[in-house]
């Protein structure tokens, strides 16, 4: 009884893969489920491409001068003005042209974000002491 049984389920199993199995279209058993998962991974892949993050230049601040001298950063007219400064006491950066100032200080980074919008060359400097740290230039 038990190999009749047993000899019942081995031709369930085969005949449920014959039925599942997909048409004859001249690939193997899983192809089409195999590539129907690749083509959602990869469509999934295509639809949320990864932004690279905007390299952001950072003057540090010490002893009232910029490490490394006064920087010099060039933007593009219609792309974004884009740096940081970090100081171990309290001031203003202020960026000319944008006549944009940002406190920085300790644990405290000015953070600038601006739409280039105006060509041409400007000066940043800390505000308390008019100590020049970087010279924007913002090309058409």
């Amino acid at each position: 009884a038990k190999i009749g049984l047993l000899a019942g389920a081995v031709a369930l199993v085969v005949a449920a893969f014959v039925i599942l199995q997909p048409g004859d279209d001249g690939g193997s058993p899983g192809t089409a489920t195999e590539t129907s998962a690749q083509a959602t991974a990869t469509q999934a892949t295509a639809t949320t491409p990864k932004k690279p993050r905007p390299k952001v230049a950072t003057i540090r601040i010490s002893g009232g001068e910029p490490v490394g001298g006064v920087r010099k950063l060039t933007f593009k007219e219609g792309g974004t003005i884009r740096f940081r400064v970090t100081d171990e006491t309290d001031d203003e950066v202020h960026l000319h042209g944008y006549d944009i100032e940002k406190p920085v200080g300790p644990g405290k980074a000015a953070k600038f974000s601006v739409p280039a919008t105006i060509t041409g060359r400007f000066e940043v400097e800390l505000h308390n002491t008019a100590t020049p740290i970087a010279e924007v230039t913002v090309e058409p």
